[in-house]
This record gives structure tokens, sequence and C-alpha cells, in this order.
């Protein structure tokens, strides 16, 4: 994979900001500054997520400083307003949570994409930070919804302790009752310009509840309505294109991103920084090539890890009273993994499915922690 990464959606946003800003004649401050100090004059208070009603605030004030300069009552609706919230909403909350930035490799992203994610409980889909965001690599064709390529996605896992309920309707208030209910955030980003008149989104959102049970089902019912959204809607073009798999194929990268992050030790990830001195450059060419790439540190995912396994004392591990008869007596924790599982006539076909993790060994032994080395 190239090391040539150019700069993700949150840079960009953050630098645009503050143009937008200065025309506005508001404090010439990135957007998540601005915000900030809105959410600390609210005193935190939440209509849903965390700074939800800052950032409304934030956007309701953009949108009503544009109406007043164009002109033009139709810039305060509703679906315009919070289809823009989302669209600060997602880089302010990767903000808040540290701009942690993965970078899989094309043979992940390929395996992850294809991997089966029957009988996993939603009780694994967590984000070691509540937003990330994935640098999709250029070789990779994932689409949204209107056959435009994907170049990241921003992903954000709110737990129950986290959601503010007052902010949702009725309906949603179901998924209190819940032990292990969450709300899956998905925003893909398209770093391509397209005509205003061009009915189609390069920012495009899904927000998924899921409450505790079998992922896979409540996945099909999901698809299974997104189904009759998109059929209903008018995208002219864009419409006929629509085929479900670009949806299946986002959902699996996503929750098998996450399973998969989760499924190793922080140790597992090493940090990378990209980062360009342009002070000793004179070339203005290689000035402005090395100013368009990132600057925030990332996470390479994919790369070749051996775990090595000589911590184990396996002989602790057994009862040794009869050499002939030995038998586990601990019990450990069996991380997160896949299996290439036999299927099909005469199981000749293979597929990718993904084993949760499970606690092994006699049921009432203490369970044994086990460290993993990377080398």
């Amino acid at each position: 994979m190239s090391e040539h990464y150019n700069k993700i959606h949150f840079e960009m946003f953050s630098e645009t900001s503050i143009t937008i800003h200065q025309h506005l004649k508001l404090p010439e401050k990135p957007f998540y500054d601005i915000i900030d100090a809105i959410d600390k004059r609210m005193e935190s208070r939440y209509t849903a997520f965390p700074c939800d009603d800052a950032c409304h605030t934030y956007v309701e004030t953009i949108f009503e400083k544009l109406r007043i300069i164009i002109k033009d009552p139709s810039m305060t609706s509703m679906d315009k307003m919070r289809s823009r919230f989302w669209d600060t909403y997602m880089p302010y909350m990767f903000y808040k949570s540290g701009k942690k930035v993965f970078r899989p490799t094309v043979d992940l992203v390929h395996m992850l994409i294809d991997t089966s994610i029957k009988n996993i409980d939603t009780y694994f889909i967590q984000s070691p930070f509540k937003c990330i965001f994935i640098s999709i690599p250029k070789e990779v064709k994932l689409m949204n919804p209107f056959n435009i390529p994907i170049d990241g996605l921003y992903i954000a896992v709110f737990n129950k302790e986290d959601i503010h309920y007052g902010g949702f309707s009725e309906k949603y208030h179901e998924y209190e009752k819940y032990e292990n209910s969450k709300n899956l955030v998905i925003c893909s980003i398209s770093d391509m310009v397209i005509s205003p008149n061009d009915p189609r989104e390069t920012m495009h959102y899904w927000n998924i509840a899921l409450k505790d049970g079998d992922l896979h089902e409540q996945i099909s019912v999901i698809l299974d309505a997104y189904d009759k959204e998109y059929h209903k809607k008018d995208f002219e073009s864009c419409n006929k294109d629509y085929d479900r798999t670009f949806l299946e194929n986002i959902l699996s990268f996503c929750l098998n991103s996450l399973l998969y992050i989760n499924s190793k030790e922080p140790s597992e990830f090493k940090l990378e920084t990209i980062k360009k001195d342009i002070s000793n450059i004179k070339n203005k060419a290689k000035i402005r090539q090395a100013s368009k790439r990132t600057q925030l540190p990332f996470y390479r995912l994919g790369g070749n890890i051996t775990i090595d396994h000589s911590y184990k004392n396996i002989i602790n591990l057994y009862d040794r009273e009869t050499v002939q008869h030995r038998k586990l007596v601990g019990k450990w924790v069996v991380r997160g993994h896949w299996r290439n599982q036999a299927h099909g006539k005469e199981s000749k076909e293979r597929k990718l499915i993904w084993i949760q993790p499970f606690v092994k060994g006699e049921e009432f032994a203490e369970v044994i922690e086990k460290g993993y080395v990377v080398k």
C-alpha cells in the first residue's frame, strides 16, 4: 500500500471550516474549537448522544448566517440542517475521541468484507475509542449507495450508558430495556467533487440501533428496511443502479473491522506517522505535494504479526496424577478469531466465519490470565 496518503476528511474539514468562519464573521478557529466553547457554555447538556446539543447549535448558527447572506429562507430547512449536522458531528466525535486513524491493507479489507457475521452476538460490537476513522485503500472499490468510491469511514459506537434517550423517538426508547443495546453510526466519505445539481451524496450515513442478541438477524432486518427506502426515493439515475450489495459490503466491513480491532491487544498496533518537514524544501511542486499529505498518525491493520506462545506453561494446566489420563484444570479466555469453515456439497467449499470470544477449560476453575508478546 502506498505511503503517500492524502489528508483525511477531518483535516480537510478543519481547514475549510476556518475559511467559512472568516466569511461569516465568526472567530477564525477550526469547527471543533467553536463547538467546544458552545458545549462548555451549555454545561455539556445533551439531547441524545454526547455533544449533540452543541453540534446542533453550531450547525444552526452557520445556517442562520448563510440564510442572511444568501437571502434564501430554505437554507434553514430541517432536512438540510439535519444532514449537515452529521457532516459536523462525526468529525467532531472523531476529534473528541483522540483522532484515531486505522489503515487496513487491501487484502484485509477484502477479507473483512467476505467474513460472515452469523452466530455473533451484538455484545461484541465494541470500539476501542468512541469514534474512529478507517481509510480505504485506493485499490479497493468499496462503494456508497450512489456508486461513488469510498475514501474512508467514520465509525462510532454508543453503548446504552452513553445514550441520552430524551432526544430520540418513542419507538427508539424500546432499546432502553435491552441490557446490551447500542447505537452504531457509520459515515462514508467520498473524496470527490460533484455538481450541486447532482442528486448523489458524497457523504452517507447509517444510524443503526442494535439490541442484545443475534447480530446477523438484526442486520438482515435493517437491510430489508433500507431496500424499501432506496426504492421509494427518486434518485433518478442513482435509483436504477441501486444494489443491496453495497450495503452488505459496508456493514460487513465495518462490523468485522470492529471485531478484528477488538480481537487484538493494544500492543499489537503500531502507531505510524508520515510527516514531511517542508521547511527545507525549495521546490514549490514538492511543497504542494507534501502539504496535501495527512499529518495524523495512524494504526496499520493487516500487517504480519506473530504471537509468541512461549509464555504458556502447559504443565500447570494439567492434572498429572496419571500420565495416561491428563485433563485440563484451568480456565482461560479464547480471543475472537477467524475460521475457514467448510460448507457446500461434500464440504468442499470454504467460507470465512468469525468465532467470537469464549471461555475454555473447567467450569469452576480460576481464569488464567494470558499475555501476548508481539514480535
